[in-house]
């Protein structure tokens, strides 16, 4: 295994040289330099939530691979005092050691080489945050993952297989997710509120509920960080926001109620709201100097996470085959005196409380 080295954030790695030059799938050891923007934030999310904490916080990373991961959390979240990083990979574990060692952070990251189920089971109620980062589905980890986290601890989970939750394998994410979808204008929050969903489930069959802090897509992957209670009125209070979307006509919504849907109609869904607003609102301050780069982001978050479900698009609300510029509909519309969002999900997308025929009249009945 040739290695070479890399830089992200505040680590120095050694990593296979093919998961730069080529597939980092078939690198003898996973690395995905596309993933940074990912871990960025991840870093951001755990920096808030220390400051929440106000205290050290014990980290698990069951599949931590080259353990970039971990060794930026050592390095820049300053509340991470115990970092168990792990990974069933003979060639991942010998190169995380060395990784470890270079960064010179051996006192505050653990390197294991065990069975991530088995090592997360062993945790029972141990962890402050569990981020499990798979290649494909977090599932098969998550019963797992959610005994290790302690009561009002923070589970962070990565879903890769997007075709699957947005409705190209309707199949697949009835058996992997539990959930009907099809292919819609809004399909990637959809993905997004079936992930949300699953573990909402995952979490109430261990008397569980959970509570999401962050949550977005972001084009090749989806990544939630979620608060875990673990008593019974937090999994009944999770139920409550599930339900089902709907989408005939053109309009959408959602309707609120589980485990019963209506007919034809796409889920369950997390109905919820997608984030916190007030920890989006921490993440926003601490998204400066190197990390100046996610404001953006975490910006657009902070407000929609104070929209209703389920965007719409500009080319939908198009008169006489014109498109609308997006700022010019969310300008409009608020001019009417309703809100307007722009959405993550799609730089055409915006999220209002109203019809899709009542923005096509507003739109048509208005000189632009």
């Amino acid at each position: 295994m040739r290695l070479v080295e890399a830089r992200e954030g505040h680590a120095r790695i050694l990593v296979p040289e093919e998961a730069l030059e080529g597939d980092p799938s078939k690198a003898p050891v996973f690395y995905n330099p596309r993933m940074e923007r990912n871990r960025t934030i991840s870093v951001l999310v755990l920096r808030s939530y220390g400051r929440l904490l106000g205290r050290g916080m014990t980290i698990c990373e069951p599949l931590a691979g080259t353990g970039v991961r971990s060794i930026r959390y050592s390095l820049e979240v300053p509340h991470a005092s115990r970092i168990i990083a792990n990974d069933a990979n003979w060639q991942a574990y010998r190169l995380m050691k060395a990784n470890v060692e270079l960064n010179g952070v051996s006192d505050v990251v653990e390197v294991h080489r065990r069975d991530a189920v088995s090592l997360m089971a062993e945790l029972w109620d141990t962890c402050d945050v569990v981020d499990v980062d798979p290649f494909g589905t977090p599932m098969p980890f998550l019963p797992a993952a959610i005994t290790a986290v302690r009561h009002g601890g923070m589970l962070c989970a990565t879903a890769t297989d997007l075709a699957v939750l947005m409705g190209n394998y309707p199949r697949k994410c009835l058996s992997r997710y539990g959930a009907y979808v099809a292919r819609v204008p809004f399909s990637r929050e959809l993905g997004l509120r079936v992930l949300l969903a699953a573990v909402a489930r995952q979490a109430a069959a261990l008397d569980a509920g959970i509570e999401p802090m962050l949550s977005f897509w972001d084009g090749h992957y989806y990544r939630i960080c979620v608060l875990v209670y673990k008593d019974v009125t937090s999994a009944k209070d999770a139920m409550d926001n599930l339900g089902y979307a709907y989408h005939s006509g053109g309009e959408r919504g959602v309707v609120v109620g589980y485990p019963k849907a209506p007919r034809g109609d796409m889920g369950p869904i997390w109905v919820g709201k997608l984030g916190d607003v007030e920890f989006a609102g921490i993440a926003l301050e601490e998204a400066a100097g190197p990390y100046q780069k996610q404001r953006r982001l975490l910006e657009t978050l902070y407000c929609e996470y104070m929209a209703p479900p389920l965007y719409y698009m500009t080319h939908e609300v198009a008169v006489d085959g014109r498109e609308p510029p997006l700022g010019l509909v969310l300008e409009i519309v608020r001019g009417t005196g309703h809100d307007a969002w722009a959405t993550h999900f799609s730089s055409r997308g915006f999220k209002v409380g109203t019809r899709l025929s009542y923005l096509r009249a507003l739109m048509s009945s208005t000189t632009w």
